[in-house]
């Protein structure tokens, strides 16, 4: 069979304009957080400045990504791992340990950078012929979807552009769509169609029945669409935080301009009057000549008659320092508009670069924070959709209801853990909480009733050495 991977045709865009527009500027975003923008440099400083000006600029720099270095110090909410949790009956941490194994909470951090990054993104959720969960990341600038009217916020019709083998046997790639439609809820249907001119065209392979259902026979789609914040009146919101995207161009290209600087205005310009290098004639001198500098040149005069030769100095056209902290401020008012506080920034010293910035712990539990509403509801969606499958396609019998998910916040600080325990020790005994509030105070991300537990075990321990 022919290599499928040695000749891949371009990706389609989409009949709907609106829809090519998002999936253009969603594409340009996972460039910057995937490195794969260099092309993207060269025509940003080719806009700025022209063809001339861009040639003397020489190699362009991909030192600098604010948009990329910002949305990492966001995407945190992970960091501390991740607990699945269900009150029914029953011992579930052989599926918890299968979400696990499968990889899903290790991709996780770099999902959310994506997920905050493109604004949304999705998850696709599967079980593999031996019974295990299959994650796959799903990029929103490779799906079209509908949502009911009556619920903006969710699809309904969900079409999924994928590479495939073609049916006809060549071995060649041909992109496909995986049209998944409960609008129905009691005929819903899943095909798999040719693409035709950025929309589902004739059947690729035939339609099976649909099999991702829960209990009581209700279908849903196995995918789950991320967002950066909760929204409840569209399906999309890839335009929110576009000035920290431009302006993260704007960076990279002064950055270029920064090193630009370096190499070539960082130092005195010195001017020669009736005297040329010796050795270099006319010819030579018309081409130039290579100086540095570390380079000692031999002079000599030129005109003894033309009167006394002498040099004379320029200062260094450009000061390194100044447009340094000019990216540095920059940077820092991009950070503050993507929702960082000022006293969040960690201080780096000067052998980090000014256009990087780094969250303090403290930052970091504000941000795991700020993204637990928005991303919880997802993920508790997703591990109950995980448990559904491996009830209808490996025969489990999970709870389909009433999963839980919960991120243990980044360690405190020796001072930091002190400081907490004395707080909830001190309102503990005052009778302003109860001993499980207290118990979840200190335990973040622990629930009522794994407090309550905790709690139990704690009193029959102490029991027990009483004994």
């Amino acid at each position: 069979m022919a290599d499928i991977t040695a000749k891949l045709p371009d990706p389609p865009a989409p009949a709907s304009t609106t829809d090519a527009d998002r999936w253009r500027h969603t594409r340009l975003r996972r460039r910057l957080l995937t490195g794969l923008w260099r092309d993207d440099l060269v025509e940003w400083t080719q806009e700025q400045l022209g063809s001339i000006r861009r040639e003397a600029w020489g190699r362009l720099d991909q030192g600098a990504m604010p948009f990329k270095n910002i949305t990492q110090q966001l995407a945190v909410l992970y960091d501390g791992g991740v607990k699945v949790g269900n009150d029914a009956d029953g011992d579930f941490q052989p599926f918890v340990d299968a979400l696990s194994d499968s990889g899903l909470w290790a991709s996780s951090p770099y999902f959310q950078m994506m997920v905050v990054g493109c604004r949304e993104y999705a998850r696709a959720v599967d079980v593999k012929p031996d019974g295990s969960l299959l994650f796959r990341d799903v990029p929103a600038d490779t799906v079209v979807a509908w949502a009911d009217p009556a619920c903006p916020a969710d699809p309904v019709r969900w079409c999924e552009v994928r590479l495939r083998v073609s049916p006809k046997g060549t071995g060649d790639a041909v992109w496909t769509w995986d049209v998944f439609d409960i609008s129905d809820p009691k005929n819903p249907t899943y095909s798999v169609h040719l693409d035709e001119e950025g929309k589902p065209g004739e059947l690729y392979s035939e339609p099976s029945e649909y099999g991702w259902r829960y209990a009581d026979g209700t279908p849903f789609i196995p995918r789950v669409l991320y967002h950066a914040r909760v929204l409840g009146d569209r399906l999309w919101d890839a335009w929110e935080g576009v000035e920290l995207v431009e302006g993260s161009k704007s960076v990279a290209v002064m950055h270029s301009m920064l090193l630009h600087c370096v190499f070539d205005a960082s130092w005195p310009d010195r001017e020669a009057v009736n005297l040329r290098i010796a050795g270099a004639g006319v010819q030579g001198a018309s081409k130039g000549v290579v100086s540095d500098p570390s380079v000692v040149h031999m002079w000599e005069v030129k005109d003894p008659e033309a009167g006394q030769p002498f040099f004379y100095q320029f200062s260094p056209s450009m000061d390194i320092e100044k447009l340094e902290r000019v990216i540095t401020r920059r940077t820092e008012s991009l950070a503050v508009d993507a929702g960082i506080d000022t006293s969040d920034i960690q201080r780096m010293g000067t052998a980090r670069s000014g256009a990087a910035i780094s969250l303090s712990n403290e930052g970091k539990r504000t941000q795991q924070r700020r993204f637990v509403p928005h991303f919880s509801p997802a993920d508790v969606d997703l591990v109950t959709k995980a448990a559904a499958c491996l009830n209808r396609f490996a025969g489990q019998t999970l709870p389909e209801s009433g999963w839980t998910v919960s991120y243990p916040e980044i360690p405190l600080s020796p001072e930091e853990q002190k400081a907490r325990r004395d707080d909830v020790i001190e309102l503990l005994d005052k009778g302003l909480i109860s001993p499980t509030t207290a118990y979840q105070r200190l335990n973040p991300g622990t629930t009522k009733a794994q407090a309550e537990q905790a709690l139990l075990e704690i009193a029959r321990s102490r029991a027990l050495l009483g004994s």
